[in-house]
């Protein structure tokens, strides 16, 4: 609040974001008239910045991404038990899936994987995300376990196809 202003045009400007919440300074001017003894009240609305984060599905072999993992999905939670789902988000061929901007800096989310493609054994964990800045975009890495199976083969003799055996003379 500002007294005493000669009748006139001046600017507000927003040069400092709430303290509470998740707020950036909203750099519009406002043109503002004065005259008289009118109270002049201007408002300005604010937003809360939101952001996303990435998820990297990997192998835990290689630490890099398999096409083979593409399809895998994991949930985003606001809560450690993983009850209360916010989003799913589905990993692309290059390993990394993305969430939307729906997420508050600041709070922190639970992210874990729902499922696995054909063949891969799921990562069981809840990883813990907490995004601080809007540029900067977190990014949570899980790794994927491809167990490798075992093949035995055994060979048998059909009765048209035998091998005889002969005494060593």
């Amino acid at each position: 609040k500002k007294t005493g202003l000669e009748v006139g045009t001046y600017y507000v400007k927003e040069t400092r974001a709430p303290l509470s919440g998740n707020y950036e300074i909203n750099d519009t001017v406002y043109p503002v008239e004065v005259g008289g003894t009118m109270l002049v009240r201007v408002k300005i609305r604010e937003d809360e910045v939101l952001t996303h984060f990435t998820i990297q599905k990997v192998d835990e072999k290689t630490g890099k991404a398999d096409p083979g993992l593409e399809g895998t999905t994991f949930g985003v939670f606001s809560d450690r038990a993983c009850t209360d789902k916010l989003e799913t988000v589905m990993v692309g061929a290059d390993g990394i899936g993305t969430t939307g901007d729906h997420y508050y800096l600041g709070k922190t989310y639970y992210v874990k994987e729902l499922s696995a493609p054909a063949g891969w054994l799921m990562d069981t964990g809840v990883k813990a995300v907490k995004a601080t800045d809007a540029v900067k975009v977190p990014s949570l890495t899980f790794e994927n376990t491809n167990p490798k199976g075992k093949i035995q083969v055994q060979k048998t003799v059909s009765d048209e196809n035998y091998i005889k055996m002969y005494p060593l003379t």
